[in-house]
């Protein structure tokens, strides 16, 4: 069903909506950890893929940005290092 317009109900609660989950987005207390590792792994089902088997919690945003940095030079690292066993002969040794 397509929603053509929002009933006057839905446009009074908009306002409300929004301070919740602005509260939400701005929050800087500690996760409840087993509830949003629950709620991933329901929204990773709900889109038929297969939940995350590990979580990997950060103290901060930036600490999050170093350490997906971290991750992403760690594979290419792999992948390289992979490739250049792979074309020296060494191919069995290139699964690290």
């Amino acid at each position: 069903m397509k929603i053509e317009r929002l009933t006057e109900l839905q446009i009074r609660a908009m306002s409300e909506v929004a301070d919740e989950w602005l509260f939400h987005g701005l929050a800087t207390g500690p996760a409840d950890r087993d509830e949003a590792e629950a709620a991933v792994a329901a929204a990773y089902r709900v889109a038929g893929l297969e939940p995350p088997k590990t979580f990997v919690w950060l103290d901060s945003p930036l600490a999050g940005v170093v350490g997906a940095w971290v991750v992403d030079a760690r594979d290419e690292v792999r992948d390289q290092v992979g490739a250049d066993l792979w074309v020296s002969g060494a191919g069995a040794l290139a699964r690290v």
